[in-house]
């Protein structure tokens, strides 16, 4: 739910350092977060 011109930076520095980024899905109709999926992977 954020824009690529700040979430892209924190992608390429996390991937220059061999961080494991894990994305929180959402609902597309209320843009809730769907945190019942946390802890699954």
């Amino acid at each position: 739910m954020d824009h690529d011109g700040n979430v892209g930076p924190w992608v390429i520095a996390a991937e220059e350092r061999g961080v494991t980024i894990r994305w929180l899905d959402f609902d597309p109709e209320t843009f809730e977060y769907r945190y019942e999926e946390l802890g699954r992977h």
